[in-house]
């Protein structure tokens, strides 16, 4: 039953990345090179369609993934007791890093017109800038973790 599973949601994948990837190569043989980003739905971009229907099944991908993520995780996480406080202590440390990230980043880095030209506030400014933050924490961790893991083999070896 499992094996059976497995194989219907990889299909089922499959199809889906081949529908999506097909829309969006014919988008981009279709698309006006000048419009692209403004003119989505201009009268003249015939694919204005494609696109749609395109961005449509990405997001449907996206939340089936999404779904069976946390499904397969809340499944595995019942089943391990050990792998759950991991998780938990995982989950926890990083929304750590996120506070500290957000009292760290600057309020005032900037403009007042940039603000309102991209239509955000003081306090969505902070959290992207604090996203930032924690992006560079987590890219420095796992670097630090990936040669601590080599050397530690290393030293083994010997």
């Amino acid at each position: 039953m499992k094996e059976k599973t497995r194989k219907l949601i990889q299909w089922i994948g499959l199809i889906l990345a081949v529908i999506g990837g097909a829309f969006a190569i014919a988008y981009s043989f279709g698309a006006d090179k000048d419009h692209v980003m403004e003119g989505m739905h201009e009268v003249g971009n015939s694919l204005s369609g494609l696109y749609d229907i395109a961005y449509v099944i990405v997001v449907a991908m996206i939340m089936v993934a999404v779904a069976a993520m946390i499904i397969f995780l809340v499944r595995n996480l019942i089943n391990n007791k050990r792998m759950a406080r991991r998780w938990i202590l995982g989950l926890g440390l990083l929304v750590i890093t996120f506070v500290v990230a957000y009292f760290v980043s600057p309020a005032d880095n900037i403009s007042q017109v940039m603000l309102e030209k991209n239509n955000l506030s003081v306090g969505t400014s902070k959290a992207i800038g604090a996203a930032i933050i924690t992006v560079y924490v987590l890219a420095i961790a796992a670097v630090c973790a990936i040669v601590f893991t080599s050397m530690a083999k290393s030293f083994k070896k010997k």
